[in-house]
């Protein structure tokens, strides 16, 4: 990693916890010509969406096949300090089945964890399908199917990261299938810095190793991990003509490029984003997925329904909650 990429890591982990804009400011994003900030404070005294917010969701509830996708930290969960405390909110989990037992509907968790701690993080319904690892895991067998040459770079990967915790104290590793995620929340920022330059002389320099950067944590991968290819291949598989997609961290980023005109994309908190709109919070967002799923089953269920491909009027800008 460059000086500059130490920078950037820097200044994202001085991020937590994300800092909501306040209510009733309208925060433009760049590339963007307006902004909408949906607070939870707000939408729990006035218990409504904003105009703009409920006329796209309407219009993208209509779709003939609709695929919702959500990160799950600092999206449908809170940022917690304790990785193994984070929890989905109950309202986000009822909404998102909601919208899985939709006719022509399916919804995806589209997650940096590894599937296996995915699954732990909630009382899943079968209807939704969890994607980990930024898209790289779909089943438990996935890892069974690495070429001899990539186990082998991931072996020497796990090997040399394995002491990073005893090297550098409050630094928690996450071991995936393909990839080792080092964990820097509420870490020293002295520390923080060490840990980074010792990655950058190290890890750094190996052939056929990706980096991912995120809010406090930096992620090593044998395989390139982009949740970009993950929702382009659920658009696919599912025959989607509607694509919902909300999340909070840099690596959605790539989720945000692929976004179409018949889809709604939500960047959650503050950061440049190619996102359409912003919610301030997961509790904004549980708002939000609840007025999708009244809107998608009210569509779906409605008589002799005329299902449609949905597209923003011509000459609209894109636009942030």
């Amino acid at each position: 990693m460059s000086s500059d990429v130490t920078n950037t890591f820097l200044n994202t982990t001085t991020r937590f916890p994300s800092t909501a804009a306040e209510p009733g400011v309208i925060s433009p994003v760049r590339g963007n010509s307006r902004s909408v900030i949906i607070e939870s404070n707000q939408i729990q005294a006035v218990g409504t969406l904003s105009d703009l917010v409920r006329r796209r969701a309407r219009t993208v509830a209509k779709a003939s096949r609709l695929c919702v996708c959500v990160d799950f930290d600092g999206t449908i969960a809170p940022i917690v300090r304790r990785r193994s405390d984070a929890r989905a909110l109950p309202d986000c989990i009822s909404a998102l089945e909601d919208l899985a037992s939709a006719d022509d509907t399916s919804v995806a968790v589209v997650s940096g964890r590894s599937l296996a701690d995915l699954r732990e993080r909630a009382d899943w319904s079968p209807r939704v399908r969890l994607v980990g690892s930024h898209g790289l895991e779909h089943d438990n067998v996935w890892a069974s199917t690495l070429p001899a040459e990539v186990v082998r770079r991931r072996d020497m990967l796990t090997s040399q990261l394995a002491s990073l915790p005893i090297r550098f104290p409050g630094v928690e590793l996450e071991w995936k299938p393909a990839s080792v995620a080092i964990h820097l929340r509420g870490v020293d920022a002295r520390v923080v810095t060490q840990t980074i330059d010792f990655l950058r002389t190290t890890i750094g320099r190996w052939p056929g190793i990706f980096c991912q950067i995120g809010h406090a944590v930096i992620e090593y991968s044998v395989i390139k991990p982009d949740k970009g290819q993950a929702i382009a291949a659920l658009r696919a598989q599912l025959g989607a003509t509607s694509v919902v997609y909300v999340g909070d961290d840099v690596t959605d980023e790539a989720a945000f490029e692929v976004m179409t005109s018949t889809d709604l994309s939500v960047k959650v908190g503050n950061g440049q984003t190619r996102a359409e709109f912003r919610a301030a919070t997961p509790a904004s967002v549980s708002q939000l997925l609840n007025y999708l799923a009244e809107q998608r089953q009210a569509w779906v269920n409605r008589p002799h329904r005329q299902s449609f491909t949905s597209t923003r009027p011509r000459g609209e800008r894109r636009s942030v909650i």
